[in-house]
């Protein structure tokens, strides 16, 4: 995934969107609390958490 998809996904999840998991492709990416300033998702397949800092 290089910056500009990356930056794309950020937005998405930002603005509430549902976003396929980057690492198993089975997957959505669900916020942990409100998705607006939440600095986790966590993929509803394979528990993987993505935080931002």
């Amino acid at each position: 995934m290089n910056p500009y998809e990356f930056n794309d996904m950020m937005k998405k999840l930002r603005e509430g969107e549902r976003v396929v998991c980057p690492l198993c492709k089975g997957g959505v990416l669900e916020p942990v609390g409100a998705y607006e300033t939440t600095h986790c998702f966590v993929c509803d397949n394979c528990k993987k958490k993505l935080n931002i800092n």
